[in-house]
């Protein structure tokens, strides 16, 4: 149930797993999370509509 996994920041440490499982699906496994703010501009430009200059005036 518990697996490895790796995070640039906090290093490698064990997560626990999807406890239930399946014969015919496999549950994808994460990589990692995400990091604070890795999909700010994704999100600012694709669902709020601001432009690559808004963006960069916000920081």
């Amino acid at each position: 149930m518990l697996h490895w996994v790796h995070d640039s920041r906090e290093g490698d440490f064990k997560v626990l797993g999807f406890p239930i499982k399946f014969d015919r699906f496999r549950i994808p496994e994460e990589k990692t999370a995400p990091q604070p703010g890795e999909h700010t501009s994704e999100i600012l430009g694709g669902m709020l509509g601001l432009t690559e200059e808004e963006i960069r005036n916000l920081y």
